[in-house]
């Protein structure tokens, strides 16, 4: 018996290895994107005010990325283009260098400025229905490596998201630590915000006294000892 399981198991380790050989053999790597680097964004997942998709652009931009994360970039998009600005690496490419290539930039700056207008939406694929990303609320936190949330939007699966992104939404934040005392404490900047304090006093108070009592015990035991 224990002899078949090992050979299962080698078959299993087998089957992942070459899944593994057959899956890098089409994967490319991405491009490494820095602070202040221009991009283009893939415009497959976006409704415009064109009434034909064929005849859309296929890139936009182009846009300067303002924060780089593992796997995504957020990007300063135009104010009048109100969609979500945090885009997959597998959505970017590097803008040409308007040095080596002045025609190029030329067309690249006129197609931002005609674009700017006609984005309205982003879509989660082009066979899903429209819906814009609206903030719902959070689900979950940690600070294992600074402060994170996991954010619920509406029509979409959560992400966990920087806390710097929340900002803005401080009462929003209060409230959740408030429901979940158990869970790692909020940014500092949350508390500086006079309402979001307010919301979170008795909860922080709450917190103070057990951490009081806890100090006492074991300070009683190192007596103790």
């Amino acid at each position: 018996m224990e002899r078949i399981l090992s050979q299962l198991q080698a078959l299993a380790r087998q089957a992942v290895t070459i899944y593994e050989e057959n899956a890098n053999r089409h994967r490319i790597d991405s491009p490494r994107y820095c602070i202040g680097q221009k991009v283009f964004v893939n415009a497959k997942n976006m409704k415009t005010s064109r009434k034909a998709k064929k005849l859309d652009d296929r890139w936009i931009g182009p846009y300067e990325i303002i924060k780089v994360y593992p796997r995504s970039c957020l990007v300063q998009l135009p104010d009048n283009v109100r969609i979500f600005p945090v885009f997959h690496h597998s959505l970017l490419t590097p803008a040409i260098d308007r040095i080596r290539f002045p025609a190029q930039a030329i067309i690249n700056e006129s197609e931002s400025t005609t674009t700017r207008d006609r984005i309205l939406e982003r879509e989660d694929g082009e066979s899903e229905p429209v819906q814009k990303w609206i903030f719902e609320g959070v689900i979950d936190n940690h600070n294992e490596d600074g402060h994170h949330y996991l954010v619920k939007w509406k029509h979409y699966a959560p992400t966990w998201q920087p806390a710097a992104d929340l900002k803005g939404n401080e009462k929003l934040l209060a409230e959740y630590h408030r429901t979940y005392p158990e869970k790692p404490g909020p940014p500092r900047w949350v508390l500086d915000d006079p309402e979001a304090k307010a919301i979170l006093s008795p909860t922080l108070e709450r917190s103070e006294k057990v951490q009081g009592v806890r100090r006492s015990t074991r300070e009683r035991k190192a007596r103790s000892v």
